[in-house]
């Protein structure tokens, strides 16, 4: 196996897992509705469906992707590989790049909705349109955890040299 092949062969199965994962927003959208209902909250909870469906679309969105675009997110980690002819070793460093690459973005894929659904919460909260009380002091506690774990993920993902190559892009399309 080359880089190439064992890149896209952790984004299957990253892609995988994250379709699996999405299923917890599909339950966790069963049990808000079935409270309301019980309840008969006459507050406006459309703002919670849909922030949980944002959720769940990010997540089977980005995980179908990673699964049948395979290759091209294996091109994103390790560049274009010769696939043609006789490919070169595969090195144990090579291996480490990949794979830290691969949980860098699976701790930003993770926290990336719910630092969504999070910020939208407390935005809605602000804007009159969720009660006060519906945001407590633990949710800017998981505001503050999935910052974390979205910056970590990121440092992992593209290390120390791509976030300074990526920074120096993103200063060279800025002038």
């Amino acid at each position: 196996m080359n880089k190439h092949q064992i890149a896209a062969l952790a984004s299957r199965l990253l892609g995988i897992y994250l379709i699996i994962h999405s299923l917890n927003y599909v339950s966790a959208l069963a049990l808000q509705l079935s409270m309301t209902r019980a309840a008969s909250v006459q507050a406006n909870v459309s703002f919670v469906y849909s922030l949980t469906s944002l959720c769940f679309v990010i997540t089977l969105g980005i995980g179908l992707w990673l699964f049948f675009a395979s290759d091209r997110a294996a091109r994103i980690f390790v560049g274009h590989d010769d696939t043609s002819g006789e490919a070169p070793p595969v090195r144990a460093q090579n291996i480490q790049v990949i794979a830290f690459s691969i949980i860098g973005l699976y701790l930003t894929l993770l926290a990336l909705p719910g630092f969504i659904k999070t910020t939208l919460s407390i935005w809605f909260s602000n804007a009159g349109w969720l009660y006060r009380s519906a945001i407590s002091g633990q949710t800017y506690i998981d505001l503050v955890v999935e910052m974390l774990e979205i910056g970590i993920g990121g440092w992992l993902l593209f290390g120390a040299s791509g976030v300074a190559n990526l920074l120096n892009k993103l200063r060279g399309d800025l002038k």
